[in-house]
């Protein structure tokens, strides 16, 4: 934080400061709900650093490296939905791409305990 702090008073901008981490592991004993909860915490911190990029580029808007860094973002975004969306269902209805059945609401809900472990 304090790096990006730093990038927004200098107006310099360094995707090193707001850089997607990688995930720590998880201690779930199901190999494809461990995958499924790594690829949806993955999405989570793409999303966190596609606001935070955002921001930036609402105060400095002409900068062509803070530019890239989001359509890069964006881009791995879309990917780790797909990937979610093929082996682990649908994340939202728009996922949904059954043209048989309504399949997204199969998993587990937001509030039910798998979707949160």
């Amino acid at each position: 934080m304090a790096d990006m702090m730093r990038n927004y008073r200098s107006g310099g901008f360094n995707p090193r400061a707001i850089a997607v981490n990688e995930m720590r592991p998880d201690n779930d004993a199901r190999p494809q709900m461990q995958s499924c909860q790594k690829l949806k915490r993955k999405l989570q911190t793409v999303d966190f650093a596609i606001i935070e990029t955002v921001l930036y580029l609402d105060a400095y808007p002409n900068c062509r490296a803070a530019l890239d860094y989001y359509h890069k973002l964006v881009a791995e975004r879309e990917s780790l939905a797909n990937a979610i969306n093929e082996k682990c269902g649908p994340i939202c209805h728009r996922g949904n791409k059954s043209r048989t059945e309504w399949n997204w609401v199969d998993g587990p809900w937001p509030w039910e305990l798998d979707a949160n472990s």
